[in-house]
């Protein structure tokens, strides 16, 4: 198994491919132990879903999967500093870390606003029950953030699932999961003028420019 030539995209291969082909899914407990194990390396790009091992695409549209694009990695930075913020309202951000959704998914989003601090989460890892908002910065991964990404969020329940979007320089925001359905009843699409307002404990939000979230 070369893990090196998976990548964001295969997940919807595979899927289209099912019909004559067996694809073996694991769970979350077979991944874990595939890392202990030295099978993955623990802190590698890679994330579970639908039980299918999938390397995250950090690139810029055009640029090597292998890369992770300069401004993707100043909007995570950027999501950062919501942190202090998030703490005075009962939550914090989360970067690129496991959130469990189910028994066959882990993904690693690029932020996760989550309840309590980071104390609550030193013996477990978070799950969707703990999870206020999902943030992911798409370049090149945008139609796959878009699809099964969007689809996994919504049947978890994710209350409010933000697509930081690079290419066309807007954000957005995703409410009212319908599980079961695979989607969300409330999209709406920010422009550079506009402000977001992240979901927190209490039915508040943190609002934040969207001229200040983009490079």
């Amino acid at each position: 198994m070369r893990m090196e030539q998976t990548n964001a995209m295969t997940l919807p291969l595979l899927q289209h491919t099912e019909r004559n082909a067996e694809v073996m899914r694991i769970t979350v407990d077979q991944y874990h132990r595939m890392i202990e194990t030295g099978i993955l390396s623990e802190g590698t790009p890679y994330e579970l879903i639908h039980g299918l091992i999938v390397r995250k695409d950090r690139s810029a549209v055009g640029e090597d999967r292998m890369t992770v694009g300069r401004e993707h990695v100043w909007c995570v930075k950027t999501l950062g500093r919501l942190d202090k913020k998030l703490e005075r309202l009962g939550c914090h951000m989360q970067l690129q870390s496991p959130v469990i959704m189910s028994e066959q998914d882990e993904p690693e989003p690029d932020g996760a606003i989550l309840r309590g601090d980071i104390d609550d989460y030193k013996l477990r890892k978070p799950a969707a029950k703990d999870t206020l908002c999902i943030i992911e910065v798409a370049e090149s991964s945008l139609p796959y953030d878009r699809t099964e990404k969007l689809t996994l969020y919504a049947n978890s329940e994710v209350a409010q699932y933000i697509i930081i979007n690079l290419p066309d320089r807007q954000i957005e925001v995703h409410t009212n999961p319908q599980p079961g359905k695979g989607h969300y009843g409330s999209a709406v699409t920010l422009r550079l003028a506009d402000k977001v307002r992240f979901m927190v404990p209490g039915n508040r939000t943190l609002e934040a420019t969207v001229k200040s979230l983009l490079p």
